[in-house]
């Protein structure tokens, strides 16, 4: 009886935005629960002493774009994302020899109001994608999803808290997923544009260029990857030119062959259980390199084989998220689009399944108030990669099965 009634229950698709909510609603008791108990979790993380830091560093090493590139090791962005923060530094521009000394630039009269404008700009960005995918719910239940993701962990505990752009560059790809199938000729230039925008910020955003491969829209790729060289490559004009281009490639080539310890993506979890364990930290990173190019391949095999809109958008996020060996833990907001995909897909098109329910949970457990995560710290860093793992694996083994029955049938 009880299967009957949840299959009664999940015949109107809409409640699925409900249960988020409800389960959402749910942690949020949990999290205040814990810190009237003594745990004081949202203490800590109102008071994180990341200070904005990827925002105004990159504003100062932005402020003199000739060298940009030769300041730190951490001047990793292309240039285009350096003209944004370029424009910025000209709002307000605050001269300071250190660089590094980015906390001048922070503490400078106007400069964290227009870190609050910048944000509540990529708020409202963030409701017109909602809205976008969810248009089969009320606005005001649209706003409280907007609400319950802009205030989780991966968006208002890491991304915000640290100043990194990377929720704005999610926002680009999901409109841009959204705008790619639309019948209008401009919604799908748009959609080009904003991939390349993104790659011109982040670089590996354009990995989504592999859905124009997979559907086999060669002039859609063309000229994605034409707006993509002129963005990525023309703003070094700017920004010391061919000197500027070869400390950019050769800092890239530091980063990404470096052994990182980091719970949160292939390589660094791979070292990480080396090291704990106390194997061989030298073999631990080789085999840690092969896991993640093995995890890459198996990824865009498993995004040209899906027939799932919103399995592709995860696939997608979990290579931007867990692929690159130096990224932190705010790279989570890269699964957005997917959760949003799942919402929308669920409600139009696929029956729902029980496993849709595991599905919604371990979303849920993301894109919610899940500061509570942080009790369960050990071993994986913030504990939304608990679910994030447990999803992909979940949805790889799906497929997988799925792969394995329909060669049977043909057979």
């Amino acid at each position: 009886k009880g299967g009957d009634i949840i299959k009664r229950l999940i015949r109107n698709k809409r409640c699925f935005v409900y249960l988020y909510i409800v389960i959402s609603a749910t942690l949020l008791f949990a999290t205040f629960a814990c810190i009237f108990l003594g745990l004081t979790e949202l203490e800590r993380i109102i008071s994180r002493n990341t200070n904005f830091v990827d925002h105004f560093m990159h504003i100062a090493f932005a402020s003199e774009p000739l060298n940009t590139y030769t300041f730190s090791y951490d001047a990793c962005f292309p240039p285009l994302a350096y003209c944004f923060y370029y424009f910025l530094w000209k709002i307000n521009p605050i001269y300071e020899s250190n660089k590094l000394n980015w906390e001048i630039y922070k503490d400078a009269n106007n400069n964290m109001l227009l870190v609050c404008m910048l944000y509540i700009f990529i708020s409202f960005l963030l409701l017109y994608l909602v809205r976008k995918y969810l248009n089969f719910i009320s606005f005001e239940l649209q706003m409280l999803v907007t609400a319950l993701i802009l205030l989780s962990w991966p968006a208002f505990g890491i991304s915000f808290q640290s100043g990194n752009i990377v929720i704005l560059i999610s926002i680009l790809l999901g409109i841009a997923y959204y705008l790619r199938n639309r019948q209008s000729k401009v919604s799908r230039e748009i959609a080009l544009i904003l991939i390349a925008v993104a790659t011109g910020f982040k670089i590996y955003p354009a990995f989504a260029g592999i859905l124009y491969l997979k559907e086999k829209r060669w002039s859609e790729a063309c000229r994605l990857f034409l707006y993509g060289i002129v963005l990525f490559f023309l703003p070094f004009i700017f920004f010391g030119g061919i000197e500027g281009m070869k400390n950019f490639f050769w800092l890239l080539f530091i980063r990404e062959h470096e052994t990182v310890y980091r719970y949160n993506t292939v390589r660094g979890g791979i070292n990480t259980i080396f090291k704990i364990a106390g194997f061989n930290v030298e073999l631990g990173n080789i085999l840690a390199i092969v896991g993640e190019q093995v995890f890459l391949l198996l990824s865009v095999i498993m995004i040209l084989l899906s027939k799932s809109e919103w399995k592709t958008a995860v696939y997608i996020g979990a290579v931007l998220s867990f692929y690159v060996p130096t990224n932190y833990s705010y790279t989570a907001v890269y699964f957005i689009p997917g959760f949003l995909c799942f919402l929308k897909e669920k409600y139009e098109n696929v029956p729902l399944r029980l496993i849709d329910l595991v599905y919604l949970f371990l979303f849920s457990n993301v894109f919610s108030l899940p500061f509570y995560f942080k009790i369960i710290n050990y071993p994986l860093g913030n504990g939304i990669f608990i679910y994030l793992f447990i999803l992909v694996g979940i949805i790889f083994v799906e497929d997988m099965v799925k792969l394995k029955t329909r060669n049977a049938i043909m057979i």
